[in-house]
């Protein structure tokens, strides 16, 4: 029988630290030593087990259901590598996925200044990792 315990702080602060919790303004120190956090997520679960941590003194002062226009996620989308988020970034660019595609992958290697199957593969790698995560995010 092995017991591995995480250290007291670790176990509090970890429903905070959470993936799936997306901090959406950096944290407000008040002048009473109160911090003000405004945080999301796709599962309302997840947020309410912050209510749950003993040592936190929380107040809930709002949950409201929206729909996200605009933020920044750069922590949880999966790792491109850097010929891969270059390969992504001048296919979206130069207008590959639009319909009519506006650019095929020969021309876009000779931006990339690598052969066409190389640029491919790093494009398909890409999407690989991408498209699943987008999908699986779809709400």
């Amino acid at each position: 029988f092995t017991l591995n315990e995480e250290p007291l702080e670790k176990q509090y602060y970890s429903p905070v630290f959470d993936p799936k919790i997306i901090q959406v303004k950096p944290v407000a120190q008040r002048t009473d030593g109160f911090e003000d956090w405004e945080l999301a997520s796709w599962d309302k679960e997840t947020l309410m087990r912050i209510m749950d941590v003993p040592v936190f003194d929380v107040e809930l002062i709002y949950i409201k259901q929206t729909k996200l226009t605009d933020i920044f996620l750069p922590h949880i989308y999966p790792k491109l590598s850097p010929k891969q988020k270059e390969a992504i970034e001048l296919a979206v660019k130069h207008g590959y996925y639009q319909y009519p595609r506006k650019i095929d992958l020969e021309k876009l290697a000779k931006i990339a200044k690598v052969k066409r199957q190389t640029f491919q593969e790093n494009l398909r790698r890409a999407e690989k990792k991408l498209i699943p995560f987008l999908t699986e995010n779809i709400s």
